[in-house]
């Protein structure tokens, strides 16, 4: 498992002002990700996701300290997105 591959997903925080509204990807976002990544790239984003949904102690702020969140933030948005993804069965 690469930790690495968080970055995908993270680079959605760029920009975000309210992380603590963010509800999940809707489907038509989660398609998108098949045309963007390749099948093996989609599946490290996958595992990397699985990792951090069940790692909610690891320091995802000291892995990305350019992240203007706090680890827990961090942490509940990972679960959001991997929620989303896992949630349509297509990544």
């Amino acid at each position: 498992m690469n930790i690495n591959f968080l970055r995908i997903p993270l680079t959605m925080l760029y920009g975000m002002v309210d992380i603590d509204s963010f509800t999940g990807l809707p489907p038509e976002n989660v398609a998108l990700l098949q045309k963007d990544y390749s099948p093996a790239e989609l599946e490290a984003i996958r595992e990397a996701l699985k990792y951090a949904t069940a790692n909610p102690g690891f320091d995802f702020k000291a892995q990305f300290p350019e992240l203007a969140f706090s680890n827990r933030q961090i942490y509940d948005f990972l679960v959001k997105i991997h929620h989303s993804i896992e949630g349509t069965g297509k990544v």
